[in-house]
């Protein structure tokens, strides 16, 4: 049996005997050093992923870290996970992630290098708006009053520690 491409078997599902037919798959073939990343992308975020924005990928276990770009987006979200499923090429030179590999991808919306940016515990929010506290300019000048200013700010986007300010400070 030959495969139509170079590669690396991966697995092999028939036995040296074994009747077979030309439907059935015999052994896996694949070139391990560039993959398909499928992310499940949550519905409601949907409207915000479109093809080649660039994508982090991080192994559960924090071992590494891999980027590439989105190359194909699902036409229909999944039934039961209400997800929508997108692939994402990334190159493995090294052979560091494995197939069936779980871990966490970030899409890349915008990058802002010089973004104002707090930690998610230092906005204060209300049912219609949100806050920060700032300290007060002459905090750090000696015998002055010691006291922070509250900020009515609009917050852009957030990550799991940080949130970005738009407007207010």
């Amino acid at each position: 049996v030959r495969a139509p491409y170079d590669g690396v078997l991966i697995t092999s599902t028939v036995v040296a005997g074994e009747v077979v037919d030309t439907t059935t798959p015999l052994f896996t073939v694949a070139t391990p050093d560039r993959l398909w990343l499928i992310l499940n992308v949550r519905q409601e975020d949907a409207k915000y992923v479109r093809r080649d924005l660039p994508v982090v990928f991080k192994t559960d276990d924090g071992s590494a870290e891999f980027r590439g770009a989105l190359s194909w987006i699902s036409p229909a979200v999944d039934q039961q996970t209400r997800t929508l499923q997108v692939r994402v090429v990334v190159s493995n030179p090294e052979g560091t992630l494995r197939d069936k590999t779980f871990g966490t991808g970030q899409i890349v919306l915008r990058e802002e290098p010089n973004a104002i940016i707090v930690p998610r515990e230092a906005l204060q929010s209300t049912s219609d708006a949100h806050f920060v506290f700032v300290r007060d300019k002459h905090y750090f000048e000696e015998g002055s009053p010691k006291f922070f200013h509250v900020r009515q700010v609009r917050i852009g986007a957030r990550d799991g520690q940080s949130v970005e300010l738009l407007a207010g400070v």
